[in-house]
């Protein structure tokens, strides 16, 4: 009995661990973007991507750039489904004042990947 009280404990905090849905005030924070490509195998193709900002951002200092980059079940056009599994602490307000960054969140195409593999 003791090692199912343990399994059953493991999988509550696996749970718990999940990447949680990001909520509404989260969205919010996120800017709407989108840049122009010809290229390759690409004919004039616009690609949409989210940009969270840091909350202040001060004159002379550097950011880190965090880029986020979905599975394939978030690919789309609706430049939202990438966040359905976006990590929750990105959205938390002291994590965004103690880590300030620029995250990209860009949404892959339905018909593409994020790489092609052989």
């Amino acid at each position: 009995m003791r090692g199912a009280h343990f399994a059953s404990s493991l999988v509550a905090t696996a749970i718990l661990l999940l990447p949680q849905p990001l909520s509404a005030q989260g969205t919010a924070l996120f800017e709407e973007k989108s840049v122009q490509y010809s290229g390759g195998d690409y004919d004039d193709e616009t690609f949409r991507y989210l940009l969270l900002k840091p909350d202040a951002i001060e004159e002379g200092k550097r950011y880190p750039v965090v880029l986020f980059l979905h599975g394939a079940g978030e690919r789309g056009e609706d430049n939202k489904i990438q966040m359905a599994h976006f990590p929750v602490l990105f959205q938390d307000a002291a994590f965004r004042k103690r880590f300030p960054c620029f995250l990209i969140a860009p949404q892959c195409r339905v018909d593409r990947r994020w790489t092609e593999t052989s």
